[in-house]
């Protein structure tokens, strides 16, 4: 069949061809008017945090990390109850899109809505309870280390007391509970450090963002338990030295007084270690609540994105 036949053959037909283009038109119209119009309203957050000089974050999460978490956040169940419980009703997570602007470290948070306000409204909520569980779940990562690190600074202190006695007052029954006490110690952290590998060990090998953070914490209680072990054993080595017979020939005029100093040395170090953990330990905290800013807020959307009634019209006039 020729061009000229094809043509001709549609001309033949012009009123049916015609009639399936209004029909599919009607249609497109019809589909439109009888669609609730749906409003979108959208905001973006800007998901950083301040840079410490050193290591002397416990956590080291870096900002991809952190734009992950917030993505699983803003979709999350306790935040999305949060917002229900303000606005009064139920928000369904399918109207609610979260996404990363390539290339930067901002959110991008949609909401859709057949209300206009209430798209708005649920918009700048959410970004709300978003920064708010931010602040409780990154900064209260550090308390638990921070409480362990305070604990053991009240030890340590309570050592270097019992030591300062001893130094003024040299006596052998002090010299073995000291040593009894190191030994309970040494116990204790055998434990702690055994207990944290296997919280470890019991990770999954696939780890999500906010395990990710709980892997970061225990690894950085476990260096930090390590280390006071090692004091902990040379200030047993110390003690057990002071317990031992005194060897003939020694140049030490009082070699009790020598090794007592040599571990209050120790734990005069030990406790310093401890004040500037906890230290650096409460400047993360204050800086990861600072990780989480609003740059854009949700404005009252003018036009719905839904439905669109010139593609509709279009479709039903392909259709027909």
């Amino acid at each position: 069949m020729e061009i000229k036949d094809l043509i001709l053959l549609m001309w033949r037909n012009i009123r049916v061809i015609v009639l399936g283009l209004v029909l599919g038109a009607g249609i497109g119209v019809f589909l439109s008017i009888i669609q609730s119009p749906v409003y979108e309203a959208s905001t973006k957050v800007f998901v950083s945090r301040a840079r410490q000089q050193g290591n002397s974050d416990v956590l080291s999460l870096s900002d991809e990390q952190l734009l992950a978490i917030n993505l699983q956040l803003a979709k999350s169940q306790t935040v999305l109850n949060a917002v229900s419980s303000q606005l009064g009703s139920k928000v369904d997570v399918d109207n609610i899109q979260a996404g990363a602007l390539p290339n930067t470290l901002i959110v991008q948070i949609k909401i859709q809505d057949t209300d206009p306000q209430r798209a708005t409204t649920i918009a700048n909520l959410l970004v709300q309870e978003l920064i708010q569980q931010n602040e409780f779940l990154l900064s209260e990562q550090y308390t638990g280390f921070e409480n362990a690190i305070i604990e053991q600074i009240e030890q340590v202190q309570q050592q270097i007391d019992g030591l300062q006695t001893q130094i003024s007052q040299i006596n052998n029954t002090s010299i073995q509970e000291q040593q009894e006490q190191v030994d309970q110690e040494i116990e204790q952290l055998k434990a702690e450090i055994s207990s944290v590998e296997q919280e470890i060990a019991g990770l999954p090998d696939i780890l999500t963002p906010l395990e990710r953070i709980l892997l970061a914490e225990k690894e950085a209680q476990l260096d930090q338990l390590h280390s006071l072990m090692t004091l902990y054993q040379q200030i047993q080595t110390n003690l057990t030295y002071i317990g031992k017979p005194i060897q003939s020939g020694s140049s030490l005029e009082n070699p009790e007084l020598a090794t007592l100093q040599s571990t209050l040395s120790l734990y005069q170090q030990m406790n310093t270690t401890l004040i500037n953990s906890r230290e650096s330990t409460r400047l993360a905290r204050t800086q990861s609540k600072q990780n989480v800013v609003q740059i854009v807020s949700a404005t009252l959307p003018k036009k719905p994105v839904r439905p669109i009634p010139a593609l509709y019209i279009l479709l039903g006039v392909l259709l027909g």
